[in-house]
């Protein structure tokens, strides 16, 4: 609770002091200090008495809202560690490690440890939502210690996040991931020179592997407890120009007796200047509000009038020039690595040049589906002959009758079927990580970004998009990265057009019967036309429903890496994992169903399947679907792959599952499923990650209704062109 909430005649114990550091240095002199146990005396004119160490003073009621307390000083203290950085700079692996180390080594001792782990941004004064998450949180709550999770392979971009973090004066550590990588490609970081620079312990870790977090949680303790001696606070030194606009706003806040305490006069004076409405919100309660808010303006017209160009901007580019003089000093580079640097420029004018960056990236994206089917048909032939022998084990062995049926053409036909395209689906995910660790996806992203912006979208939206080849779930789950809130909803309601690898089976299933010599062609055209379509969705939706796009965005490239067969090893095992979770899971279940309902009543004309069927399929009918594709299609609800081995448990009652021509029933059944309603674990996604049931009812109805017209049309064409 806060100092101020106490009533008069308690006795308390200070468990945080908040507010930035010259503030905090303040109570220190009052001996306002963690661990201080004080008594509340009484309330008068907005000041509190208070009686400590048997002296009486009073203090601001505005400064005791910074001073939380415990009633019981035998309460446990918790140690608030936020875990800030860019995307993809390691930020969940390390919090994971953290919370193991703080769990089995005892380095908290007394304390507790809540670690709060952020989205990853690239600036935490953007204009995007998780920027002003983070923002408002250390406003608000304060953390104890922020670690600032840096890259170490892509320092000169991850340490801007440092520089604003370092405006704000709050006990911070540095804890630069992947320092391995930084070795192995023949740089040298003097990272103890670099942190008295800078005023904050910088420590290496490795995220993956766990190295070096021991230590860090070991820092964090000391720096709650005021124990870690190479900590001091620095300004990030501005040109003159700057400088001088700063101060004439600075020394107005400084002398307003009702400033809030939130943040130095310095950090606001600069926010002020870069246009940071949150801290003018902040401010405008404040005795002065109306002479900082004409010196601002004043300052960044004269700023603009002497200079020709933005304060803000000057502002971020004097930060990024703060970083590449603190690197030139520290970091070192061998020869080996500059020769890899002028590779990599080399390759990035060919990935990324507009003439051939986008057939390098069809070329990309057509070995992966040739690779992904002719490549995977040989192991997928294998566990089809051993699900076959098994089948015709398991009926030899067994007299003719409903057991007999239940295991070969329910449970071994439904959950065979699905179990052989195994090889298929873990060929797609090696292409789509190979891609993402490279750093290939990136560059696939900057190429399109020309694209995306003419779909009202950026490059950063494909990333998801090509995720959404591999899983609809994590890609919508991806989309907490990108800023804007409108081009995150629009990249949230498209991704389900993107043919996960749960409809690969089915893809390849088809093609194998009736486009023999023509596989991959077609599978590429099923994956071409989603991608159509999702082009024409969001060019609806910014069309008639998101107007507004409000927060730009600038694509950077990672540098490029060799990936690591142990990722993506790992890749694959989890995504196996996962696979044949369900095989032994949701699929095996609704295999036995679908048998169960094909089957019973026994001795009857029609199964409750078929009648189902029957009655739902004059909808489906103008598609060129069988009530057998009808009941396989609605099947896919709970997951895709239920439809592969719902087909695979029908076909056994050697009925005709497509009408003739089969070819074009065949084609309409794969357009249909590509782009009608996703599982229900999509659904799920779309709900949770857009905040409003909605979007999922209109995924859900949008999709179904943009299914049913396009395999219309193409099964129309395709009997026009046979």
């Amino acid at each position: 609770m806060k100092l101020s909430q106490v009533q008069a005649g308690n006795t308390a114990t200070i468990t945080k002091t908040m507010g930035h550091g010259s503030f905090r240095k303040r109570l220190e002199e009052l001996h306002l200090v963690r661990g201080q146990s004080l008594r509340v005396v009484g309330n008068d004119d907005n000041r509190l008495r208070l009686i400590l160490g048997g002296q009486e003073f009073a203090i601001p009621i505005s400064e005791a809202e910074f001073i939380e307390v415990t009633i019981d000083d035998s309460a446990t203290q918790t140690i608030e560690v936020a875990l800030i950085g860019n995307p993809n700079c390691g930020k969940t692996a390390l919090s994971q490690h953290l919370r193991e180390c703080f769990d089995a080594e005892g380095i908290a001792k007394a304390h507790k440890v809540e670690i709060i782990d952020f989205n990853g941004v690239d600036s935490i004064i953007g204009k995007g939502q998780s920027a002003r998450a983070i923002r408002e949180y250390i406003c608000s709550s304060m953390p104890d210690v922020i670690v600032n999770v840096v890259d170490a392979t892509d320092l000169d971009r991850n340490l801007y996040i440092t520089t604003e973090l370092l405006a704000m004066n709050r006990r911070m550590i540095v804890a630069l991931t992947k320092t391995d990588r930084l070795e192995a490609a023949g740089h040298r970081l003097d990272y103890s020179q670099l942190g008295k620079m800078i005023g904050v312990p910088i420590l290496p870790t490795v995220a993956t592997t766990g190295e070096g977090v021991k230590q860090l949680a070991t820092t964090i303790v000391n720096v709650f407890d005021d124990r870690q001696a190479d900590m001091r606070h620095i300004h990030i030194p501005f040109s003159r120009d700057i400088e001088n606009a700063l101060n004439s706003i600075r020394s107005i806040i400084k002398d307003d007796p009702t400033r809030p305490m939130h943040f130095a006069p310095r950090y606001m004076a600069v926010r002020m200047l870069e246009g940071d409405t949150s801290i003018e919100n902040l401010l405008s309660t404040t005795a002065n509000y109306d002479k900082i808010v004409e010196a601002r303006d004043r300052a960044v017209e004269r700023f603009r009038r002497q200079n020709n160009r933005d304060i803000a901007d000057a502002i971020v580019k004097e930060r990024y020039g703060f970083v590449a003089g603190a690197l030139k000093e520290t970091l070192v580079t061998d020869a080996s690595a500059k020769s890899q640097h002028e590779a990599a420029k080399i390759l990035d004018t060919l990935t990324t040049n507009k003439l051939f960056g986008f057939p390098i990236f069809i070329l990309v994206m057509w070995l992966m589906f040739w690779a992904t089917f002719q490549v995977g048909a040989y192991p997928a032939g294998w566990i089809e002959s051993g699900v076959n022998w098994l089948s015709e084990t398991v009926g030899n062995s067994l007299h003719e009758g409903m057991l007999r049926s239940l295991l070969c053409d329910g449970v071994i036909s439904g959950v065979g079927g699905v179990l052989t395209f195994l090889p298929n689906i873990l060929i797609l995910y090696v292409f789509i990580s190979f891609m993402e660790d490279s750093g290939y996806m990136a560059r696939a992203a900057f190429i399109m970004d020309e694209l995306m912006h003419k779909i009202g979208l950026h490059g950063k939206s494909f990333i998801p998009l090509i995720m959404g080849f591999g899983c609809n779930v994590p890609a919508i789950m991806s989309t907490k990265s990108i800023e804007s809130r409108s081009s995150r909803l629009i990249t949230i309601l498209i991704i389900p057009f993107m043919s996960c690898s749960a409809r690969l089976p089915l893809y390849v299933f088809l093609t194998s019967a009736f486009f023999k010599g023509h596989e991959v062609m077609t599978i590429m055209s099923i994956y071409i036309l989603g991608v159509i379509v999702a082009i024409l969705t969001a060019k609806l939706l910014r069309r008639f429903h998101f107007s507004h796009d409000e927060v730009p965005y600038v694509m950077e490239l990672p540098p490029y890496r060799v990936p690591g067969i142990r990722s993506i090893l790992r890749h694959m095992w989890e995504n196996t994992a996962e696979y044949l979770k369900k095989i032994g899971g949701v699929i095996l279940i609704a295999s036995i169903i679908v048998w169960g309902l094909n089957y019973f009543p026994v001795g009857a004309e029609d199964s409750y399947l078929h009648m189902f069927g029957k009655a739902i399929t004059p909808i489906m009918q103008p598609l060129g679907f069988t009530w057998q594709a009808t009941v396989s299609a609605l099947a896919g609800i709970p997951a895709k792959e239920i439809v592969v081995s719902t087909l695979a448990v029908l076909s056994q009652s050697g009925e005709t599952i497509f009408v003739a021509p089969q070819i074009a029933s065949a084609l309409s059944f794969m357009v249909f499923i590509s782009l009608s309603f996703p599982c229900v674990a999509t659904l799920t996604a779309i709900v949770r990650h857009s905040g409003s049931w909605r979007y999922g009812l209109f995924s859900m109805i949008y999709n179904i209704l943009i299914a049913w017209v396009f395999a219309f049309i193409i099964y129309n064409i395709t009997l026009m062109l046979i």
